[in-house]
C-alpha cells in the first residue's frame, strides 16, 4: 500500500483476511484499496465487514458514509451519518452531513427537522440559516427562503453578501 500498489495490497490484505477472517482493520484497508481503483461496490462490502467487526470505530462509518455517497445511496448515508452521530454527539459536522445526505435523498423535512436539533444542540449559525434557505428554495418556497435571508441581514448588517442574495430572492 505504501508503495502505491493498490493491486498488491488488495491481494495482501486477503491474505491477512485468510489467516484471520475477523480482522477489521484489514477489511477496512482493504476498502479503501477498492475505492482507490474506483471499485465502490467492493469497497461498500470491505468496509461493512469492517464495521461487523467493530462497530464502533468511528473511520469505518466515515468510509462507508463516503461510498454510500459515491453510489448515490443517500438516504443510506444520511443512516450512516446517523450512526455517527450516535458514536460522537458533540460532533457537529456529522450532523450537517447526514443534512445533506437527506436533502440528496429527497427527505427534506427530515433535514429541516436535523437542522432544528443543531441548532438547539450547538447553537445558531449563518451556515444553519443558509442550509434551511437552500431547502426552501428547494421547495420553491421564496417567501420562507426570503425570511431566512432577512434574519441574516439582522443578525449581519455589515455583511454585504446577505444583501445581495436578499436583492437577488
Amino acid at each position: 500500500k505504501t508503495l502505491s500498489n493498490t493491486n498488491g495490497a488488495i491481494r495482501n490484505f486477503l491474505l491477512c483476511l485468510d489467516l484471520d477472517p475477523a480482522n477489521d482493520a484489514a477489511y477496512y484497508e482493504l476498502a479503501m484499496a477498492y475505492q482507490a481503483l474506483q471499485q465502490d461496490e467492493q469497497a461498500l462490502v470491505a468496509v461493512e465487514k469492517a464495521i461487523q467487526y467493530n462497530k464502533e470505530q468511528v473511520w469505518y462509518y466515515q468510509l462507508k458514509a463516503q461510498i454510500q455517497q459515491q453510489l448515490s445511496l443517500f438516504g443510506k448515508a444520511a443512516d450512516t451519518y446517523g450512526m455517527l452521530t450516535f458514536l460522537q454527539p458533540e460532533n457537529e459536522e456529522f450532523y450537517f452531513a447526514q443534512a445533506n445526505a437527506l436533502i440528496f435523498a429527497d427527505k427534506l423535512d427530515d433535514a429541516l427537522a436535523l437542522y432544528g436539533k443543531i441548532e438547539k444542540e450547538f447553537g445558531y449559525s449563518d451556515e444553519l440559516v443558509l442550509q434551511r434557505q437552500r431547502i426552501y428554495l428547494k421547495r420553491g418556497n421564496l417567501a420562507e427562503a426570503g425570511r431566512e435571508i432577512e434574519g441574516l441581514v439582522k443578525r449581519n448588517p455589515d455583511e454585504v453578501r446577505y444583501y445581495l442574495m436578499a436583492a437577488e430572492l
